[in-house]
């Protein structure tokens, strides 16, 4: 019998090779994923976090081999946060070798919020005119902090509100740099997936500032962190409540040992001061509203951290006549 087979003749598999990287990233098979009509971050938080978590968890189970085209024709409604969790979505796959197309939307406000935002600079390929972005996105990996792209931002806003060229409004810088900091040292474990995203935009009268961490979010951080359960962290505590004591200093863990971290309360303490307006931070499945106290749980988890806040006028004059 072994000679019999021997004889057989054999057919000899060839492998394909490829000349390089791009061709063979190329050659793998590409998936549509629809982009849902209601992209808001702040509206509909929920649908949103569920989108880039579904997706995520599908381009894992492929072994990240394949390619994603991202379908935008009927989102109808989307903000900055909404762009923000996209553009952390194609960092994500860039990091892991996956080619990021993408088309437009039909509707035309969603269009020139997707084109004003600097999002199709970070897809391969779209379906209409691009038009150069007046705003300004910054996207890194998150292996290091970029202290000269966060003052150039500074400088910029200074300029904008205030007509004053080569000054930085040093509470944001501040803020931006203690965020990114610690997004890079503590929001993951595992280096490929760091990733933060910062966003300007630049309006007649005002300046909005996104700040995405994508990492394990301020609850989950604090607990590998101290591998040990926080006093506030519990069934008579709202987890809505502890966000707001992590941010006012006020927990401690279980070994009674004092709160190390000062990056949260430096945030809300310029909030306090009036240096920055309208701030939101969405986390582990909670939203916070810093401006009205229209918190809310949210029934899906986001792994992560999003920072929003607005600067006006108003909030640098304050800050330039505060009490040396």
């Amino acid at each position: 019998m072994r000679i019999m087979r021997a004889s057989k003749p054999r057919s000899k598999r060839r492998r394909i090779r490829y000349t390089d990287t791009s061709e063979y990233q190329r050659s793998l098979p590409r998936y549509k994923f629809d982009v849902p009509e209601m992209f808001h971050l702040y509206n509909t938080p929920e649908m949103v976090i569920r989108f880039i978590n579904d997706t995520k968890d599908f381009i894992r189970n492929l072994n990240y081999k394949c390619q994603v085209e991202f379908n935008l024709e009927q989102v109808r409604s989307i903000d900055n946060g909404g762009v923000g969790m996209l553009l952390s979505l194609i960092n994500f796959l860039a990091k892991h070798k996956i080619n990021s197309y993408g088309n437009v939307p039909i509707e035309p406000e969603s269009k020139n919020i997707f084109i004003n935002s600097g999002f199709y600079d970070h897809v391969r390929s779209i379906q209409g005119k691009r038009a150069k972005s007046n705003d300004v996105f910054i996207v890194q990996s998150g292996t290091f902090t970029n202290p000269a792209g966060i003052s150039r931002e500074s400088r910029k806003i200074m300029s904008h509100l205030m007509g004053i060229e080569n000054m930085s409004y040093k509470p944001v810088y501040s803020l931006i740099g203690e965020i990114i900091s610690n997004s890079v040292e503590h929001a993951n474990p595992f280096k490929q997936d760091k990733n933060w995203l910062l966003s300007v935009h630049y309006e007649p009268n005002i300046v909005k500032v996104m700040v995405l961490d994508i990492g394990l979010g301020i609850l989950a951080t604090l607990k590998r962190k101290f591998r040990q359960k926080l006093v506030d962290v519990s069934t008579l505590t709202s987890e809505i409540q502890t966000l707001y004591n992590l941010f006012d200093k006020k927990y401690q863990s279980s070994t009674f040992e004092s709160n190390r971290n000062k990056g949260l309360p430096k945030i809300k303490l310029c909030y306090d001061s009036n240096y920055i307006s309208n701030l939101n931070v969405l986390t582990n499945g909670v939203l916070l509203d810093f401006s009205d106290k229209r918190s809310k749980r949210l029934t899906a988890n986001f792994q992560g951290t999003y920072y929003y806040w607005e600067i006006t006028r108003t909030n640098i004059e304050i800050w330039q006549h505060r009490p040396k």
